[in-house]
């Protein structure tokens, strides 16, 4: 395969995260992974990630943050892989990590897919949309989505990606409380799941407002009362939440970040003086795929 010549040395992206509308567990699969339906929304709490080019190597250092700076990073696992399919030299990477780590927010997936992004513009596009695809499905299944960005509803493992209609920008408040959540932990402990009548993801989005605490929330996720259970600070934040009288919160993938609509400020004020220690709160919007192609570049 001819490569085509690199269109630049370098590039400095942002790495966004996402939130999950709503989160059905429909099952066990044969491969022992759950079955999903999921819908995925970019917001724009973003990391950093520096891409420069080299003669031969991946290496990554950890610029701002804590974040494994070896092979355990996705980042180094993306360019690699990448590198291997399109070989050309290396890569020498830089992260400026901001999003928490597992909190549910998807930031190592991120990470990865924007790695394999970076790479790709840097080398002149060489990969097909399908053939990154493929590559991220093997780092992880949220890495798809992550391609592809804006909303989109995701089947299978999560891995299968159908894009969604995009919204405009809504403000929403991210509360991740001081744990880290064991998502193979949290789906071990699932048990048995019984069928059960439901409405459809795309049904429970239409003509909610998450703008406002009106309409109940834009889904469901049927992780969160179990993670509420096994980790207080979730149930902790998401009780502050509700009892400010914001309308709704819900739990992103499994956990522990928790999102609601953006409070006023006597709202705010409330939630706050009734947060764990050590809770941070993200102030954001959700991003729409068009916003989110125009601006991962860094001028």
């Amino acid at each position: 395969m001819v490569i085509r010549m690199a269109v630049a040395m370098s590039l400095s992206v942002r790495s966004y995260a996402k939130i999950n509308l709503h989160l059905e567990v429909l099952g066990r699969r044969p491969d022992g992974f759950h079955e999903l339906t999921t819908v995925f929304q970019t917001v724009d709490l973003h990391d950093r990630l520096d891409v420069e080019l080299t003669d031969a190597g991946v290496s990554l250092e950890i610029l701002e943050g804590d974040a494994p700076a070896g092979r355990d990073n996705l980042v180094v696992r993306a360019a690699e892989a990448y590198l291997e399919r399109w070989g050309v030299g290396g890569a020498r990477l830089g992260l400026h990590k901001r999003i928490p780590m597992g909190g549910g927010l998807g930031g190592g997936s991120s990470n990865a897919a924007t790695t394999l992004l970076a790479l790709d513009k840097l080398l002149g596009n060489p990969a097909s949309a399908q053939q990154l695809a493929e590559l991220g499905r093997g780092l992880g299944a949220d890495v798809p989505f992550f391609l592809a960005g804006g909303r989109a509803l995701g089947t299978g493992r999560g891995d299968e990606i159908s894009l969604l209609e995009d919204s405009r920008g809504m403000p929403l408040w991210l509360l991740t409380p001081p744990v880290h959540v064991a998502t193979a932990e949290v789906f071990s402990a699932l048990g048995e799941l019984t069928d059960r009548a439901t409405v459809s993801s795309m049904e429970q989005l239409k003509g909610v407002s998450m703008a406002s605490g009106s309409g109940g929330p834009p889904g469901r996720n049927d992780l969160q009362d179990l993670v509420a259970r096994r980790y207080p600070p979730v149930r902790q934040v998401c009780d502050a939440v509700m009892d400010a009288g914001v309308g709704w919160v819900l739990m992103s993938g499994s956990g522990g970040t928790v999102f609601c609509p953006r409070p006023d400020s006597t709202h705010a004020s409330v939630i706050r003086a009734r947060l764990p220690a050590g809770t941070k709160v993200f102030d954001c919007r959700t991003l729409s795929r068009s916003e989110l192609l125009n601006n991962w570049i860094l001028d």
